[in-house]
């Protein structure tokens, strides 16, 4: 009887499974349904896609090229291949007399005032700068290996590579795999291609030095990254870190959003999706940075940054963190790219007590916009008030309420007191913060800096541009061009990188 019994039991049961399972399949096939329908709505409104959005170069450094297969890859085999896709860019570009409806400033119009092959040098490419010095024979005792941000171009460490080269420095202005071409160059680049060119330029320089030189790992958001990686792995691997890791605005902590970027993949194949692939499709009228952006691209820096937090847990667990170099970084409390915290919390809150700085710059509290602020994502007060840091904290702001002259309070490691040091600069009436993309640049950078550029070939100043009309009319976004491009504390920034410790104050 009990088996009679038991028998519509198991029928009811099953049934009510089949009805779930049902149900659930319905509900996951009407949200993909519907964000298939928002992403299709989405691309749709993206601009054309351009040939270089659509082919990528085929001659671009990839990470399994390094593996031993008999002789070495060499930083001079790097070169050499980047000879190559350089002159591979030939097939992306247009004649002045072929623009159908394009602007003239686009890089990829053929020796136009936005080419920037005819820029000398042409800093998109990998750029090394000898000291003074070197020309009467006197080789170089230390070296600098900077690297530049994501959908960026050495250009971006022009300025620090020429501070550093001429304080002494053989410096070695990277052009990381994806970068200074097309931006298709990035649909499938991995952190793998990034980390394995650092460490080419890497044994360059050792090689050129010497063993014992130092030698100092500079890198700008991504290139940040990048750098603290490469130093977390040589410590792991027991190897020589850099002498210093100095840091400019980096990609430690990156919105979570990022992680699922390239779930496109899956659709990207449809000649409907097609565009998936892309976040933004922008004029390129930016002869050093990539205005469109591929959705690999955020998906690389979120595995990088959770390459980071693996390796500094890891580090802090076998006590390995305590051969960690000195970090110094340069980094405005308001970044709309990175997560500002995330460089306290994940980072600087993990390293020992080895002489780190960290530069923080408020916002204008003096601007005639004093009141519309949102909050700071990081506050200072707190670091300013603790005694039990590892690290320097130094924030530059405003000296008082009213005042637009700046200063530095400087607030040493394991110390309780602030020294205010007054600095011979003022914020610029119209600037009421830095941005992400200010910070390697100095205030006079012939592209990005805040005076007009005297030049016969028309180029576009992007610095000082102020463009006034009715909105939704332009295809470049007002947001971009509102964006300050360069930093008036620039020169505080490179004296910060070149005195010695205690000469900052930091001990």
């Amino acid at each position: 009887m009990s088996g009679r019994t038991d028998q519509p039991r198991r029928s009811r049961t099953l049934r009510w499974v089949r009805r779930l399972v049902g149900q659930s399949l319905f509900a996951v096939a009407v949200v993909v349904g519907v964000l298939l329908i928002v992403e299709l709505l989405r691309i749709r409104g993206l601009a054309p896609l351009e040939a270089w959005h659509l082919r990528t170069p085929a001659h671009e450094f990839r990470a399994a090229m390094a593996k031993p297969r008999g002789a070495p890859f060499t930083f001079a085999d790097y070169l050499a291949l980047e000879d190559r896709l350089f002159t591979e860019l030939e097939r992306y570009l247009v004649d002045a007399g072929e623009l159908d409806g394009r602007s003239r400033y686009l890089r990829y119009v053929r020796g136009g005032s936005g080419d920037p092959a005819t820029f000398d040098p042409n800093w998109n490419r990998t750029i090394t700068l000898s000291p003074p010095a070197a020309a009467d024979g006197v080789p170089p005792r230390r070296g600098a290996l900077l690297l530049h941000g994501l959908t960026d171009a050495p250009y971006s460490m022009r300025s620090i590579a020429e501070q550093l080269s001429g304080a002494g420095a053989l410096a070695v202005c990277l052009r990381l795999p994806g970068h200074g071409t097309v931006p298709a160059g990035l649909l499938d680049v991995t952190v793998e291609d990034w980390m394995a060119a650092t460490a080419i330029a890497w044994e360059h320089l050792r090689s050129a030095l010497g063993p014992d030189a130092p030698i100092d790992l500079v890198g700008y958001s991504n290139g940040g990254a990048v750098g603290t990686l490469f130093t977390l792995e040589r410590i792991a691997a027991g190897e020589a870190p850099p002498e210093r890791l100095i840091l400019l605005s980096p990609a430690i902590g990156i919105t979570g959003f990022a992680r699922a970027s390239n779930w496109h993949r899956a659709i990207s194949w449809v000649p409907l999706y097609f565009k998936s692939r892309w976040l933004a499709v922008e004029p390129e009228f930016d002869p050093f940075k990539y205005n469109s952006f591929p959705k690999n691209a955020g998906a690389q820096s979120w595995a990088l940054s959770q390459r980071i937090d693996r390796h500094l847990d890891a580090a802090v667990r076998s006590g390995a963190i305590e051969r960690m170099p000195p970090v110094l970084t340069f980094q405005s409390v308001v970044d709309a790219t990175v997560l500002v915290g995330a460089l306290v919390t994940r980072l600087y809150d993990r390293l020992p007590m080895n002489g780190s700085e960290l530069v923080l710059v408020d916002v204008n509290s003096s601007s005639r916009l004093d009141g519309f602020y949102r909050e700071p994502q990081l506050p200072l007060e707190p670091l300013l008030a603790s005694s039990e840091l590892n690290y320097t904290v130094v924030v530059i702001g405003n000296a008082a309420p009213s005042s637009m002259q700046i200063t530095a309070r400087i607030h040493p490691a394991r110390s309780s007191d602030v020294i205010e040091v007054p600095l011979a600069v003022a914020w610029p009436d119209d600037v009421f913060s830095l941005a992400h993309v200010s910070v390697p640049f100095p205030p006079d950078d012939p592209l990005y800096g805040s005076r007009p550029i005297a030049d016969d070939r028309h180029r576009l100043g992007l610095g000082n541009l102020a463009l006034r009309g009715e909105r939704q009319v332009l295809t470049v976004s007002a947001t971009e061009m509102l964006r300050l491009r360069h930093n008036p504390f620039h020169r505080f920034m490179l004296e910060r990188m070149l005195a010695p410790a205690a000469a900052r104050g930091g001990g």
